[in-house]
């Protein structure tokens, strides 16, 4: 459950650049950092996902206007995420995804069904990875 900065994003502070949010199976297990390529098969993804500076939590937060909506394009149980700009994919955070409080990034439900609706509510990255 610790976050995976790829190195471009580590070296350039880009935080704000991210855009887009995959989320993988992952089979055989996540890929060791965030600059490796991808494992498994991609679940879902979340288009124009904009996050922004809130000082108060020392965190890059989700805009509270609204949820981020996708749809499930394959079945499969949701492992990991990646985070990424498409502009420059190689500034992205890579993470866990699971039910309970060890997942970098909670959901309701792992388990995608192709065509299922998806929404993310919150999303946060706390200052450490800035």
């Amino acid at each position: 459950m610790t976050l995976k900065v790829s190195k471009a994003l580590a070296d350039n502070r880009l935080i704000g650049a991210l855009d887009t949010l995959r989320v993988y199976s992952g089979e055989h297990g996540e890929p060791m950092t965030a600059d490796d390529p991808a494992t498994g098969r991609l679940l879902v993804e979340f288009l124009e996902c904009r996050i922004e500076w809130n000082p108060f939590g020392s965190s890059f937060e989700k805009s509270s206007n609204g949820p981020w909506q996708s749809v499930a394009i394959d079945n499969g149980r949701a492992r990991y995420f990646r985070f990424f700009s498409t502009a420059k994919p190689e500034l992205s955070i890579q993470g866990t995804v699971d039910m309970g409080a060890r997942g970098d990034l909670i959901v309701t439900n792992t388990a995608l069904i192709t065509g299922m609706p998806q929404f993310i509510d919150l999303f946060f990255i706390k200052e450490a990875v800035k």
